[in-house]
């Protein structure tokens, strides 16, 4: 059963472009690319299902700024959300998934402040709350990292001044 794990396990490697040198850029972006593309099927054969095609044609015509502007919001919020998401696989990458996370937390309180500023949105109690929990998430995070540092180069030093 090990030899048949093994090779199972390496051809599972081999066929996700993950090997022992480790992972590529390139092989991140593959797979966000395979992520958006089973996204963006699911979703289409979820529009068909519940017939919403027909309802893009009334909303176009119904938005307030006009059909050409709401085909741009469609689009300009399709490359926001997939610059958004490339974003987070960088990181992800290039740190980690913790860290991926923060700066996408981070995210919350700025996103409905813009909505605000640009769209006119209201701003909501519920909105207020989760722009302070957000932040207080944030500053928390970054705290401990700070006192971690602190306390690693606390104990670095210590250790360096007892070498004789």
């Amino acid at each position: 059963l090990g030899d048949e794990h093994n090779e199972f396990d390496n051809n599972c490697q081999h066929n996700v472009g993950v090997n022992k040198r480790g992972k590529s850029f390139a092989v991140v972006l593959e797979v966000q690319i395979g992520i958006s593309i089973v996204a963006s099927i699911c979703s289409l054969v979820g529009m068909w299902a519940s017939n919403d095609f027909s309802a893009i044609g009334q909303e176009a015509t119904q938005f307030d700024s006009g059909v050409i502007a709401y085909i741009m919001t469609l689009f300009w919020s399709a490359i926001g959300w997939e610059l958004y998401l490339l974003g987070g696989a960088g990181i992800i990458f290039l740190s980690s998934s913790l860290m991926s996370c923060v700066f996408m937390t981070a995210m919350i309180p700025i996103l409905p402040i813009l909505a605000i500023i640009f769209f006119g949105d209201t701003f909501s109690i519920l909105k207020g709350i989760s722009m302070v929990l957000s932040i207080w998430g944030f500053l928390s995070y970054i705290y401990d990292g700070y006192s971690r540092h602190k306390l690693t180069k606390r104990h670095s030093t210590k250790h360096v001044m007892q070498i004789p």
